[in-house]
């Protein structure tokens, strides 16, 4: 089945009109008429993720194959695409997007752009948590070309720096603790 009909009869099955159904997923009534016409093929990740969201029996991953976000690559004969290939076709909004969706389909609570302030500022692309387990995640797309080695080397610091950080605010921030129901002895990764 392709996108559009996948839309429209999932629309239709709750009984919203395309102007509801827009407004649940956050884009204009004339976008979901465009992937229910087939003018748009393949909407962002987001956007899926969005429509994923609303609609009942079709899960997020079956919107990515759907698109040829996933899938098979007739490049290689046929064979599952590979993770670089699909990187190649989203920027890095829709990557972070993608990333805490894997970790939600594991039992992560998720947070998006998650800042704190200790000694400064600090952002966090991707914060999950599952039981005592943190992921900090920071979303780069790495420039090609000969300093990537010492921009690599910059950008672990970094991070260690702001995990660190967020360990330090993690035991201050009780109502965040609770919030992600974090437990016992954290691990921080």
């Amino acid at each position: 089945m392709d996108l559009k009909s996948i839309v429209r009869r999932g629309r239709l099955e709750l009984g919203l009109s395309a102007r509801a159904m827009a407004e649940a997923v956050n884009v204009s009534h004339s976008y979901i008429s465009q992937i229910e016409r087939g003018v748009i093929k393949r909407p962002s990740p987001m956007v899926l993720k969005r429509l994923a969201d609303v609609l009942t029996g079709v899960s997020y991953w079956e919107l990515l194959r759907v698109c040829g976000y996933t899938g098979r690559n007739e490049k290689n004969g046929g064979g599952i695409k590979e993770i670089e290939e699909i990187l190649k076709e989203i920027d890095w909004k829709e990557f972070e997007e993608l990333v805490a969706s894997i970790l939600e389909q594991h039992d992560f609570s998720c947070v998006i752009h998650f800042k704190f302030k200790t000694k400064r500022f600090y952002e966090i692309d991707v914060l999950a948590a599952k039981n005592n387990i943190i992921l900090a995640i920071d979303c780069k797309k790495w420039k090609r070309g000969r300093y990537k080695k010492t921009d690599l080397k910059y950008a672990v610091k970094a991070q260690e720096e702001r995990v660190e950080e967020l360990k330090k605010f993690l035991r201050v921030n009780k109502l965040l603790a609770e919030k992600l129901r974090l437990k016992g002895k954290l691990y921080f990764l």
